[in-house]
């Protein structure tokens, strides 16, 4: 598996592929592979001088923070990417007021409590010695 993902050209379709990419080489443990995803992704959502995001859609972003919050293992560049993000030029607002925000808050209400979390919207929960059963 490491030796197909070194091999296999990034020739994204959009961004939502390269985090799917830095998950998967992020599990297995492919560090150049995660390294030129995180790449991909940053030059691609840098916007311009002005500070103004590359202007991905809101649906666009539901995917991608349900794959990120959904996965049991994601590198640190790529969290701090998405915390980014989410903070500029709007795009929290223009997830929340995508047409697939109301299933993802009924479906994976935890997504939403951790992008709440990330973004300083909810603190952590301080849940030490809780034993879900």
């Amino acid at each position: 598996m490491v030796c197909l993902i070194n091999d296999l050209p990034i020739s994204p379709s959009s961004i939502l592929d390269l985090v799917t990419l830095n998950i998967l080489a992020s599990n297995v443990g492919v560090k150049s592979a995660v390294k030129s995803s995180q790449d991909y992704i940053e030059r691609y959502t840098s916007g311009d001088a002005s500070g103004r995001d590359s202007g991905l859609g809101g649906n666009e972003l539901i995917e991608i923070c349900a794959s990120i919050f959904l996965s049991s293992r994601v590198d640190d560049g790529l969290m701090e990417w998405v915390k980014e993000y989410l903070k500029k030029g709007g795009a929290a607002d223009r997830m929340a007021k995508a047409s697939g925000f109301r299933a993802l808050e009924r479906d994976h209400p935890e997504v939403i409590v951790s992008i709440e979390t990330l973004l300083g919207m909810r603190e952590k929960p301080d849940d030490d010695g809780l034993r879900i059963q």
